[in-house]
């Protein structure tokens, strides 16, 4: 049987720190997401249509 856990809701801003952090935490540690094994594939990637896409990963099988 998995162990369930309660996580508490906090403010990052709360604590001090921004997007741009999270940002960086998350790129860094990609397992932090609970999605497997996944990898960076681009941050901050423009797009054509006008703006940017904070994060691309991508599967590692892919």
């Amino acid at each position: 049987m998995q162990d369930i856990k309660t996580l508490e809701l906090v403010s990052v801003r709360d604590h001090g720190l921004d997007e741009y952090w999270l940002q960086d935490y998350i790129c860094q540690n990609p397992t932090c997401l609970g999605l497997g094994d996944i990898e960076l594939v681009s941050k901050e990637k423009k797009q054509s249509s006008g703006g940017r896409l904070d994060i691309l990963m991508k599967g590692s099988d892919e």
